[in-house]
């Protein structure tokens, strides 16, 4: 790759997409966070119905509404990431 193309802007990562600006990094790291901690609030609601019979049904609930959350998270993550910091996603 010559230099001209190198120091022109036009960089690309991985993917082949253009780097994500420092906000779009953000909100991406932002979602999967949240991801992750509603999976870690979902495995916590299952070890809770585990050792409190009496209340397993209302934790295994509970445990699946983190885990569509969790699942939307990394929806949304992946669909605005796949934009590459272009706001109308084109």
């Amino acid at each position: 790759m010559s230099g001209a193309l190198r120091d022109s802007g036009a960089a690309r990562s991985e993917t082949g997409r253009p780097p994500l600006r420092a906000t779009d990094e953000y909100a991406l790291r932002s979602m999967l966070s949240s991801a992750w901690a509603h999976d870690r609030a979902a495995a916590l609601l299952e070890d809770m119905a585990a050792v409190h019979p009496e209340e397993a049904e209302a934790h295994l609930q509970s445990a699946e509404r983190q885990r569509r959350w969790a699942e939307n998270d990394r929806d949304l993550a992946e669909r605005y990431a796949s934009r590459a910091g272009d706001p109308d996603g084109l």
